[in-house]
């Protein structure tokens, strides 16, 4: 059985060759396209629910 350091360094390992992929993907896209809704701008901070009188 593989000890839980052992299991977690396979699993940064995965998680970082899996992010190094993605990277080198990206660099050879001509353009990315993201797609957000209101949760996207949520994280940016904008207030949905200001009403102006």
């Amino acid at each position: 059985m593989e000890s839980d350091i052992k299991k977690e360094i396979k699993w940064c390992m995965q998680k970082e060759e899996q992010v190094s992929f993605l990277a080198e993907k990206i660099r050879q896209a001509d353009a990315v396209l993201i797609g957000g809704g209101s949760g996207l701008s949520s994280a940016a901070g904008y207030n949905h629910y200001h009403w102006l009188p």
